[in-house]
């Protein structure tokens, strides 16, 4: 589980470690990775939900720091891209 230091962090730094930790369980080298979505937001923020994870609307609703990753499998045409 991921906690928020005490000081705000650059969005950039936080998705190194993920990348680093997820190497030999979801794929072979972060190379891999075609597409990495990383978004901030304010926990009191106002927010319209549309095919949201259930998991996502409960933390929100909560206000409670959390990272969500998500990974979508390949279209037949990044396969052969590969």
């Amino acid at each position: 589980m991921f906690h928020a230091p005490r000081r705000p962090f650059d969005i950039h730094n936080m998705a190194k470690p993920i990348f680093d930790a997820l190497r030999g369980v979801v794929y072979t080298d972060d190379v891999q990775i075609r597409r990495a979505e990383q978004l901030k937001r304010p926990l009191g923020g106002l927010y319209r939900l549309a095919n949201a994870h259930p998991d996502v609307v409960r933390l929100l609703a909560k206000r409670t720091e959390f990272v969500y990753v998500e990974f979508l499998a390949l279209t037949e045409q990044e396969v052969m891209e590969l």
